[in-house]
C-alpha cells in the first residue's frame, strides 16, 4: 500500500480516518491496522473507498497495490 498517496488523497478530499472507517463499515482501529499493513483490505472495502472518494481505477490500484510507503 502506498500510505503517502493514501494520505494525500483523503486529505485532499477532506475526509478524516474516523469517517472513512464508518463509510467502510469497520472500526477506526481496523482501518489503521489495514493502512499499516497489519491487516489486509478486502476487495469490497477497496471498491467502496474508490467509489466514495470518486477515484479512478488507476489511482485506486496505485494506492492499494503499490509497495511504496
Amino acid at each position: 500500500m502506498n500510505k503517502t498517496l493514501y494520505k494525500e488523497v483523503i486529505d485532499s478530499k477532506g475526509i478524516k480516518q474516523k469517517h472513512l472507517a464508518k463509510i467502510l463499515g469497520i472500526s477506526e482501529q481496523a482501518l489503521i491496522q489495514k493502512v499499516n499493513g497489519i491487516r489486509s483490505f478486502k476487495a469490497e472495502e477497496i471498491r467502496i473507498f474508490k467509489e466514495e472518494l470518486n477515484l479512478s481505477t488507476d489511482l485506486a490500484w496505485e494506492i492499494f497495490l503499490s509497495d511504496a510507503s
